[in-house]
This record gives structure tokens, C-alpha cells and sequence, in this order.
């Protein structure tokens, strides 16, 4: 902390208009100063830097003092750094206040060992062969040290949705989004001291000032600016090993599951989870990668067409078949398609009779004796149904955004009457047309449960083996299949954005899709019917079973 020139103004002029930058100052009293959470490489001194130019307040690091607006800490990576409890011990019974500072750690642990280089190194650079020397040695230690720390700042009873402020790296730098992140800052501040007058409009050309030309100077942006664009790009994909990277993504998927998140916090885990992936299929070549995570250990291999009669994968649109499809190509390594006929794929997608031309069972596929169905809660699979259908029209990623509540609700009612038929109309014309032992049920719900989730998987791929082409596939060994099923169902599938379903660990969705006593009603007649025509079905009837018991409770 540098305090020299205290109170001097100079003018800046930025993209956002003019403002003056005062150098920082002590506060008159003392405050109840906010604990910045920084995991190392996360630009902990930018955050510095843009409090204390927001403010015109100084902050400090490490160590607790009342003189200053906030104070830099990396605990717990470093446990002699103020924490949550030595904060409350110095502040006489108020509440803690935190922000923190999220960033994707595959771009935090790079610039942390870029800093570790700078410091220890004269010459100030680090170059890709020290990098991987590094990142080979301290890898799994980092990666669990960067966990631990988001789960204790993100799981502390001391701090909750007021007192604690997420701050995403990402957005901050974002020329789109920085500004709004900035003005949550100061709107956070404000909770805690009335020393920032209100100069919303000053925001964005402070903003512009601070966080713009740092960034910009970030030796490991400025060395990647001065190389051809393909240069750059290979140094990015190879950062990380593909093992490594499907680490990373095993430890996301993780704390999306476990943690109480808000809306901010899960959708930017969210999102270096889909960043790691995308990195990993670019990488993924020809041979089999051995990888493990959680559930054990597992050949991760490219799926290849094989020639087959292939089997019918069955369901209603919004209900994971493209869940199913990861897991039965990471169990066969055989290919899968959908709508039309291939025979050299495992099997075939399809919506049928939703989608009138989607493959079904008729003179030409005569040899198709194979069946899957996936089921999913019809008012789930529904209102999932229409978030697809939004995305597609908008020309938006999947699970990127969530549906304004408005378009689901006028949606809902003009086509609820046709969609749960169309849902009943697809159960019983599957259910007719294949019987055991030709035909295998799976529930959504159960394949994506952390308790039966392996066992379905397992069943899959049984199924498989015993009956699918007279025995002639080999699926993966049954004890690698628990690996392949958290790789395929945990960290691919993308259920855990629907934070507007019924989920008890996402908070802060801005709806959950509603539907009224005589939708519910109607769900609940239609459920019981399937159950009485299928009576005597162990398989589907208990689905069928949970699905009317959830619908009833939801009516009183």
C-alpha cells in the first residue's frame, strides 16, 4: 500500500467519458472492512486497485486492520491470511462481508505459475516448457487446493446472499459485462460504508480505466497478443492434458451437485465446466485415453461407426437423450445417430411418434428388435421441451439462458393439452411395440441420481450384452462402467442448468415453470391410466407410480 499523494485527483479520460481517479485515502473511522477471497492467479491487485478506485478508499492484504475498505485474502491456500473467523473476533458482533472472485481454474492456475515466474525469475517470463514441468508436479495438489477454497467461501454459515458478493473474473473483464459487474461492487460497498458518494455515472469510466488497461498489461495476454492467432490457439489447447482436463471437469460437476449455489455463481461454474470440455474434445485423438475420477477408473475412447443392426432409442423431446446417447457411446465406442436409419451405429435416436418422421418400427426396419425408452417426469420434460424449442428460436446455446417466464406461461397454456398427450401417446405406442425381453426402461430421474444412477448404467449396459446383436457387442467391463457413467452422465449432461426445475441446491432462478390445479389434474388422470394399462409391469409402473404420487402432492 502506497501512500503517497493521498487525495490528489487526476483527470482520465477513457471510451466512457471523463472522470477523476483521487488516490486513495484512510477512512475517518474505523470500518467493519469486506474480506476480497482471491484463489492466487485470480487478479486479486485488480480487484485492489478498482475498490480503491471506486472508493477513493485504501484496502489492504493478508492481515486484519479497520483503516481500510477491504482487505485482499487467500486463505485459506494461505492459512496465516485473514479468514471469516479472525475478521468476526476484530469487528465487535457485526457481520462478516465477502466478495469473491471467481475465475475458471484453468486460466488461474496458469497465472499463478506465470506470477510464481515472474517473481522468481529475473528475466520475468515464463515459457510453455516450464509451465507443463510445473503444472506435472503441483497439478493435483492445485486443483484440490482451488476447490477447497471455493467451497469454504462459498459454504461459510457466517456469510449468505447479502453479506456475500460473487464476482465473476470473466465478466469484469468483459467489455460488455465489466461495467455491471463494477456496479455491483459499489452497490455491495455501499452495505457497508456511506464513504462512496453516488457517482453511478463515474462507474463505467472508472470501470474503463482500471480493469481495461490492466488487463491489457497482463504479461501472459501481452505475450499471447505478439503470436500468429493458430500459435496462440495450440497454446491454449494444450495448456492442459486431456487427463487433466477431465479432471477439472470431474471437480466441477462435483460442486455443482453439492453446493447451494445462486443463479451468478452456478452458471459460471457452469461455464468453465463446458469450457473444459470443449478444450478436451479438440484434444481427444485416435487412442484410448485411461482416466479417473470419483467412481473409479475408465478407458475414454473416440466412438467409431461399426457396421450393426442398430436398436431404437425412444423418447419424448426434453428428457435427456442426448444424455443417453454420451453414455451409450462411451460404453460401446460405437457411434449413435438419430431420426434416420444407420447400420453402423449402436442406435437411433428418435422422437417418434412426436416427430411423425422420426425412425419407427414398420416393414423396413423389421430387424430392429431392440428397444430403449427414457422417461422423464412429463411436466419436466415438457417445460424442458420448451426451453429447446426458445433456445433454438433464438439462436442461444443450450441451457445458456433461462426462458422469460412470460413466454413459458403463454406456451404452456396454448399447447399443454396437446404435449402431455403427445408424452402418453409415445409411452404406450413404445410399450406396445416392444416387449421383454427386447425392451429396457429408464427413468430420467434414476439415471441421473447419484444413488442409481451406476446401477442403470449398468443395466444399460447388460442389456447390451445379453440381447443387443445376438451377443456379438462387447460393451466396456462392468467394472469401468460407474467412471464411464459420471463422465457421461454428471459432467456431460447439462441438467444441472435447469435451476428453474425442482432442484433444492440451486437458489436465486428467477421462476421455477408453474402449472395450474387443472394441468396438474390432468397430468395426474393421465399417469393413472398408464398405471392401470400396464399393470403387472414391474418396470414402468413404479416410474409411472413416483411420477402420479409427485403430481398429487403438487395439486394440495
Amino acid at each position: 500500500m502506497i501512500e503517497s499523494g493521498e487525495g490528489l485527483a487526476e483527470a482520465s479520460t477513457s471510451p466512457y467519458g471523463s472522470c477523476e481517479v483521487h488516490n486513495p485515502r484512510h477512512p475517518p473511522t474505523a470500518l467493519n472492512p469486506i474480506l476480497v477471497a482471491t484463489f492466487p492467479g485470480s487478479s486479486s491487485d485488480l480487484m485492489r486497485l478498482l475498490i480503491e478506485t471506486l472508493t477513493g478508499t485504501w484496502t489492504s492484504a493478508r492481515t486484519f486492520r479497520d483503516d481500510v475498505i477491504a482487505i485482499k485474502t487467500h486463505y485459506p491456500y494461505y492459512e496465516n491470511h485473514v479468514n471469516i473467523k479472525n475478521l468476526l473476533e476484530n469487528i465487535g458482533g457485526e457481520p462478516a462481508r465477502a466478495i469473491l472472485v471467481l475465475r475458471d481454474p484453468m486460466e488461474a492456475l496458469k497465472m499463478f505459475h506465470t506470477y510464481i515466474e515472474m517473481t522468481g525469475n529475473q528475466q520475468g517470463e515464463s515459457t510453455m516448457e516450464k509451465w507443463e514441468e510445473w503444472r506435472d508436479i503441483h497439478f493435483n495438489t492445485q486443483l484440490k487446493q482451488w476447490e477447497d477454497f471455493i467451497r469454504y467461501w462459498l459454504s461459510s454459515d457466517q456469510l449468505d446472499a447479502n453479506t456475500r458478493l460473487p464476482v465473476i473474473h470473466e465478466k469484469l473483464i468483459n467489455q460488455e459485462k465489466g461495467v455491471e459487474e463494477a456496479n455491483e461492487i459499489v452497490e455491495f460497498i455501499k452495505k457497508v460504508s456511506s464513504l462512496i458518494d453516488d457517482n453511478s455515472a463515474d462507474v463505467s469510466c472508472l470501470w474503463s480505466r482500471v480493469v481495461q488497461f490492466n488487463v491489457r498489461a497482463e504479461p501472459e495476454r501481452r505475450r499471447l497478443r505478439q503470436l500468429k492467432n493458430a500459435e496462440t490457439q495450440e497454446i491454449v489447447e494444450k495448456s492442459y492434458t486431456i487427463v487433466q482436463i477431465d479432471k477439472i471437469a470431474g471437480v466441477l460437476t462435483q460442486m455443482i451437485d453439492e453446493l447451494t449455489l445462486d443463479e451468478k455463481v452456478l452458471q459460471a461454474l457452469m461455464g468453465y465446466r463446458i469450457s473444459a470440455l470443449e478444450r478436451m474434445q479438440i484434444l481427444m485423438g485416435d487412442n484410448p485415453v485411461l482416466v479417473s475420477n470419483t467412481h473409479g477408473t475408465c478407458m475414454v475412447t473416440i466412438a467409431q461407426h461399426d457396421s450393426m443392426v442398430p436398436m431404437f432409442q425412444a423418447s419424448y423431446p426434453g428428457s435427456g437423450s442426448e444424455m443417453l446417447r454420451d453414455l451409450l457411446e462411451a460404453i460401446t465406442s460405437i457411434k449413435t445417430t438419430e431420426t434416420k436409419r444407420r447400420n453402423d451405429v449402436v442406435a437411433v435416436k428418435t422422437f417418434y411418434p412426436y416427430r411423425s418422421f422420426d425412425l419407427h418400427p414398420n416393414m423396413l426396419n423389421r430387424d430392429m428388435k431392440k428397444m430403449v425408452l427414457l422417461l422423464r417426469y412429463p411436466l419436466h420434460a415438457i417445460s424442458s421441451n420448451f426451453n429447446h424449442i426458445y433456445w433454438r428460436q433464438n439462436n442461444l446455446r443450450t441451457h445458456s439462458v433461462q426462458p422469460p417466464q412470460e413466454l413459458w406461461e403463454a406456451w404452456r397454456d396454448n399447447n399443454f393439452v396437446a404435449e402431455i398427450d403427445a408424452w402418453v401417446e409415445l409411452v404406450e405406442y413404445w410399450m406396445d411395440n416392444f416387449k421383454a425381453p427386447n425392451r429396457l426402461i429408464i427413468s430420467y430421474e434414476s439415471l441421473t441420481g447419484k444413488e442409481t444412477g451406476e446401477q442403470d448404467a449398468t443395466r444399460l449396459s447388460l442389456f447390451i450384452r445379453t440381447v443387443y446383436n445376438e451377443g456379438t457387442l462387447n460393451p466396456a467391463p462392468a467394472f469401468t462402467i460407474p467412471c464411464l457413467w459420471f463422465r457421461a452422465v454428471r459432467v456431460y449432461d447439462q441438467r444441472n442448468s435447469d435451476m428453474f426445475q425442482d432442484s433444492s441446491n440451486h437458489v436465486g432462478g428467477r421462476y421455477r415453470p408453474s402449472f395450474n390445479k387443472l394441468q396438474l389434474e390432468t397430468t395426474a388422470t393421465h399417469l393413472n391410466n398408464l398405471i392401470s394399462k400396464f399393470n403387472g409391469e414391474r418396470r414402468i409402473v413404479p416410474i409411472l407410480q413416483k411420477y402420479w404420487e409427485h403430481t398429487v402432492n403438487r395439486i394440495h
